[in-house]
């Protein structure tokens, strides 16, 4: 989702995923190289915010119903649901003491 904000943000109408492609779900056994496509993309997407003009952001996304705000609230909200995922996740992990 990061991904096609920050394609979206700096102009690249083009660019589109699909909910489900496998594109979107990199193989768990390469845990490493997607916390670095993740940080990657965090930073690409920040770049994308710094260098969006503020009189744009209630414009529509090309390619979609909706505007750039609405875009990145939905990042935003999308990333901080997977992060209290993960949170419960290791508290359920520690409270079992496997690690």
């Amino acid at each position: 989702m990061e991904k096609l904000a920050a394609q979206k943000l700096t102009g690249n109408n083009d660019y589109d995923i699909e909910d489900g492609s496998s594109v979107n779900w990199a193989p768990i056994s390469d845990w490493e190289n997607v916390c670095k496509e993740f940080e990657l993309s965090q930073q690409a997407l920040l770049s994308a915010i710094e260098g969006f003009p503020s009189d744009h952001w209630n414009n529509t996304v090309p390619g979609r119903n909706y505007s750039f705000i609405y875009l990145l609230h939905g990042v935003i909200e999308h990333d901080y649901y997977h992060y209290g995922q993960i949170g419960s996740l290791l508290a359920g992990i520690r409270k079992m003491k496997i690690i």
